[in-house]
């Protein structure tokens, strides 16, 4: 996932979060993935039920899956550009931090 770190160290110091979550239900799995990966960030493994709710919520069909929320909480783009799209055009990086 190299891109998605690029994006996250491009827009450090900027007021953006990224969180990555995952329905894993191997915690050593998800734990191990999060290691491998290397990809900063808030990582949290839900419940399946709740990420299988949460998933329908925003209609997602493919993994990763990229949303944008703003700092209120609200489903801004519940299919956001992928990370290497947004680091290729900088109006949609400027977007990310709007």
């Amino acid at each position: 996932m190299p891109n998605e770190q690029k994006l996250i160290s491009a827009l450090e110091g900027k007021p953006i979060r990224f969180i990555l979550l995952t329905g894993d239900l191997n915690e050593q799995a998800w734990l191990g993935a999060i290691s491998r990966i290397s990809v900063q960030g808030e990582h949290y493994r839900m419940i399946m039920g709740g990420y299988m709710e949460w998933a329908r919520y925003i209609g997602y069909n493919t993994i990763p899956r990229y949303l944008i929320i703003d700092k209120h909480g609200n489903l801004k783009n519940p299919d956001a550009p992928r990370p290497g799209a947004i680091l290729k055009d900088p109006a949609l990086m400027e977007e990310l931090v709007k």
